[in-house]
Formats: C-alpha cells, sequence, structure tokens
C-alpha cells in the first residue's frame, strides 16, 4: 500500500509517462524517465500490466508510480489526478484507447528509442493531440505513409543524445579515436591494424578502444593488444589503448574510426568527424533495407588512401556530417533543450 505522502505526490502530477506495454515496456521508459527528471517537471509512470508494475518498481524507487489493468481502472486513477493536463505515450498498443478517450488531457506521442528506425507506420499517429518527434527524417517518413496536414508536430531532437559537457578547447594536436568493439570487426587483425596505426599523420594523438570483455576468451584477441602496445612503443606512436569505452574518449576527439558493428546513431550528437569502414561492394542501405536509416552523410572508407583523403577534407567533411546529423537526429533542437522547454510551456499553461 502507498502511504499517505506518496499519494500526495502522485495527486500532484501534472503529466503521465504511460506504457501499456509488457516487459519490453522498461526499455521505453529507461529511455524517457531520465529526461522527465531533468526537466524538473511533476510527472508519474502509468503502468497497465502487472508483470512490468514488478520491473519498474525496481527499477525507481523516487518517481511516482502508478497501476490500472483495466479500462475502470484507468479512470479512477485518472480522476484522483487533479492537476494532470497531459499523457505522454511511448508506443502504440490497443490498450491506449483507454486513455485517448479521456480528451480533457493532452495525448503527446514521444515514441521509443527505436521508433524513427521503424520503417512502419500506423495511422494511429493521426489519434494524438500532438507529436513530439526528433527531426525533420521523422516527419519525412510520416509524410510517405499518412496525411500529416492537420498534425501538431514539434521537433525536439534526441535529448538522449544531449553531450555530457561542452567540447574541451582544442589543440593544433589532431586526435583519432579507433573503436574497436570485437573480434569480427575488421581492424582486429594485428597486421591491418598495425598498418593504419603506423601511417596515420605524425603528430597524431591517437586513442584505441579494445573492449576485451567481449572476448574475453579469445587468446587472439588478448594477444593484439599485446602486438599493438609493442608497436607503438617501438615506433614512438603517441597512442594509448583502453580496455572500454566511455563518452569521455570523445570529448577531444577530432576522428573516430569504426566499422557498421560499433557505429550508433548516438555518435552524430559528438564533435568527432566519423569515418565509417565500409569495404568495397557493401551497400549499407541494403543490409537494412527493412530499417528507415541512412549513412549517406558519413565519410566511409575502404583503404588506407581513402582515410587519408578524408582527414585531408576534414573541414568539408564534418560540415556535411552536420547537415546529416541535423536532419536525422535534431542537433540543433538537442543543443537548445526543445524537449524540456516544450514540457516546461506545458507545465507553466
Amino acid at each position: 500500500m502507498h502511504n499517505d505522502s506518496y499519494s500526495e505526490k502522485v495527486n500532484n502530477s501534472e503529466f503521465i509517462l504511460l506504457t501499456g506495454d509488457g516487459k519490453n515496456g522498461l526499455n521505453h521508459l529507461r529511455y524517457w524517465v531520465p529526461e522527465f527528471i531533468k526537466a524538473q517537471v511533476k510527472f508519474s509512470i502509468l503502468v497497465r500490466n502487472a508483470e512490468l508494475l514488478r520491473l519498474v518498481q525496481k527499477e525507481y524507487r523516487l518517481v511516482n508510480i502508478l497501476f490500472a489493468k483495466s479500462a475502470l481502472d484507468v479512470e479512477a486513477t485518472l480522476t484522483k489526478l487533479v492537476d494532470l493536463k497531459a499523457i505522454f505515450f511511448m508506443s502504440n498498443p490497443a490498450n491506449n484507447i483507454h486513455i485517448l478517450r479521456f480528451n480533457k488531457y493532452k495525448h503527446i506521442f514521444l515514441g521509443s528509442e527505436n521508433s524513427d528506425r521503424d520503417a512502419q507506420v500506423t495511422k494511429v499517429l493521426r489519434a494524438y493531440d500532438e507529436l513530439w518527434l526528433s527531426s525533420q527524417s521523422s516527419i519525412d517518413k510520416l509524410k510517405l505513409k499518412i496525411n500529416i496536414e492537420d498534425l501538431t508536430i514539434k521537433k525536439i531532437g534526441k535529448p538522449q543524445f544531449r553531450k555530457i559537457q561542452d567540447p574541451v578547447v582544442k589543440k593544433d594536436q589532431k586526435t583519432v579515436l579507433l573503436l574497436i568493439s570485437s573480434q569480427k570487426n575488421i581492424y582486429s587483425n594485428s597486421n591491418i591494424l598495425t598498418q593504419l596505426v603506423g601511417n596515420f599523420p605524425k603528430g597524431y594523438n591517437i586513442k584505441i578502444v579494445l573492449e576485451q570483455s567481449l572476448d574475453n576468451k579469445n587468446l587472439l584477441f588478448k594477444n593484439l593488444k599485446a602486438q599493438l602496445v609493442e608497436f607503438v612503443l617501438i615506433n614512438k606512436i603517441n597512442c594509448h589503448i583502453y580496455d572500454n569505452f566511455n563518452k569521455d574518449l570523445l570529448l577531444d576527439t577530432d576522428y573516430l574510426v569504426c566499422d557498421i558493428n560499433n557505429y550508433q546513431q548516438e555518435l552524430l550528437a559528438e564533435s568527432a568527424l566519423i569515418c565509417m569502414y565500409t569495404p568495397d561492394g557493401i551497400n549499407l542501405e541494403d543490409m537494412f533495407e527493412n530499417k528507415y536509416i541512412s549513412f549517406n552523410g558519413i565519410s566511409k572508407f575502404s583503404t588506407e588512401e581513402d582515410l587519408q583523403d578524408i582527414f585531408s577534407e576534414h573541414e568539408n567533411l564534418y560540415r556535411r556530417q552536420k547537415d546529416f546529423s541535423e536532419y536525422w537526429i535534431g542537433i540543433s533542437y538537442i543543443e537548445n533543450d526543445e524537449f524540456t522547454k516544450n514540457l516546461q510551456n506545458l507545465s507553466t499553461n
């Protein structure tokens, strides 16, 4: 049973973050709950599934959690929330209809972590009062499937991609970060890796991430680190090797070298020019034909010569990547904190 103080806090909630899903709803909540907390607004989580409720209660100790299994439970719960202004939806399960019928509240669709990549679009989106989408690419995807002329759409970027701190002041020395996440990675052959490292422009600071945790039983992968350490010492290369990736490594990075195995869209929010290894004859879009995704604005290479050309064209290629980032993740909306601003505006109106 909830104590009185808990109930009082719940009754003050202005917003509900709803999940009508089963256990997979936990990932949706993990994606959005931190953003609501950062915005410092009064909100509650509303769960419709008993199994998910147990998981959510273990995950969140300080966030208000409500449970309403049936349509009648929903009505009883909403009646108690006297300050409620808006309900946020992260997915489109059938039981959302129990909430949508209460038109005294504003119904806003946020989507989940992978909504933008899902090529499918449902007409149910027209049932919401507002769609808060990440970028123009999300809007264009909807245009291909449904009529959106009369829909209220706000661009908020992907607030989860917000940088952890401002970039450090750049020095004249350039820094390259290589992500090597598994034995299957193209660079995990010692000959290829040492050749690549040895041919970076003189004076570059090189950082390499060898995430051995993914291959802790693979002796060849462990030997790769030993060979690499030996190579950089003999050749007096300014190189630092890390066992795990963390975002702090990106703060002073000019070039981020990766391949499709360890590329993440979140990297577009950083200040580094992404250089993606792509073997000749491989079309990345074909590999993701059932997804709404593009790699057109990312610099790709298949040979060392290609990579050197990317280094020499940094300014133009980075400008292209910024435009690409704006279209796909709404980088300007992230930097302007549009999600928090829109949420706080709802609170004050």
